[in-house]
């Protein structure tokens, strides 16, 4: 009777270190499998936030809406949201979001203040769009800054404008969905 007890208490201890070792492996093979898929996780939602980032570009020179002028672009595939714009002329700011809730009509006083308005008649005339910090630019969405209105007959008119935009440059920081910003700083050259 004491070799069979003593048998069992073999079986029985064998029994209980097979145990304990599949126990540890299977823990160790659970903290593995979780590592990875937390790795898993953040790569994928690194990958989804950039696949869904705005790309912000100004467009020059495009007839959009009777207009020849400056456009502002969201070639990328996320919704941008604007932060902030300044306008620069030769080098000097003209204005910025933080100063005027129009800062490109402050850019038609400098045009006027630099002789490059003075001509009102043919019906030309050089427009400005209301833009805010905050504004929201869809993917693929065109919001326009300024221009001048593309049945101006007069080449004078028309010539002085595109001579005093070749000297101005757009800065803008925006951001994504995601909190994630980004600047453009762009000029007409």
């Amino acid at each position: 009777m004491k070799k069979k007890n003593k048998d069992t208490r073999v079986v029985e201890r064998t029994t209980a270190i097979v145990a304990v070792i599949v126990s540890v492996l299977a823990i160790t093979i659970s903290v593995i499998q979780s590592e990875r898929q937390a790795q898993f996780n953040r790569q994928t939602f690194e990958l989804r936030q950039k696949s869904l980032s705005p790309l912000l570009r100004i467009d020059y020179d495009a007839f959009i809406n009777d207009y020849d002028g400056a456009n502002l672009i969201n070639a990328g595939f996320g919704t941008a949201i604007i932060d902030s714009i300044a306008v620069f002329y030769k080098g000097d700011l003209v204005s910025h979001t933080g100063k005027s809730n129009n800062i490109f009509k402050d850019l038609r006083l400098k045009m006027v203040e630099d002789g490059a308005l003075t001509m009102r008649d043919k019906g030309c005339y050089f427009d400005v769009f209301t833009f805010q910090n905050n504004t929201v630019i869809a993917q693929g969405e065109t919001i326009q800054l300024f221009g001048i209105n593309k049945n101006c007959s007069d080449t004078t008119f028309f010539i002085s404008c595109h001579n005093f935009i070749d000297h101005v440059r757009i800065s803008v920081t925006y951001k994504s969905l995601f909190d994630e910003f980004y600047s453009l700083a762009e000029s007409n050259k």
